[in-house]
């Protein structure tokens, strides 16, 4: 949750900066939503510095809707969405997003590293 925020984050200021770090990041069910979507809006109001390309690969488990239904009554198909739309318009960014039907947000960790290790490798 916090590591896939802290994730996403590292890579907000990364691409808005002149700082080059990473060129790739994995995010297992990032609480993205935190603080009113803070991050969501942060990307999709972004003027991106860093112009090398980047890619990122965010995924939830589906099953984390009924795990947080109190706490957090959006979807995370919609999260997704949303993150999905404030990323894509930004060209260096290549995307990748998935919901893991079966999942819930222990369980998304470990298939979401191997296929975005692969995600990231490929050419």
């Amino acid at each position: 949750s916090l590591g896939g925020y802290f994730t996403s984050f590292a890579m907000y200021e990364n691409l808005t900066s002149n700082i080059d770090i990473f060129s790739a990041y994995i995010s297992a069910s990032p609480t993205v939503f935190y603080n009113n979507n803070y991050l969501i809006n942060q990307f999709a109001n972004a003027t991106l510095k860093n112009q090398n390309k980047t890619k990122i690969y965010i995924t939830f488990g589906g099953a984390e809707d009924a795990e947080f239904a109190a706490m957090i009554p959006v979807k995370r198909v919609e999260i997704l969405t949303a993150l999905e739309n404030a990323i894509k318009t930004k060209n260096q960014i290549d995307y990748s997003g998935e919901i893991y039907t079966h999942l819930g947000h222990t369980d998304t960790p470990l298939p979401t590293f191997i296929k975005g290790i692969n995600l990231m490798l490929k050419k």
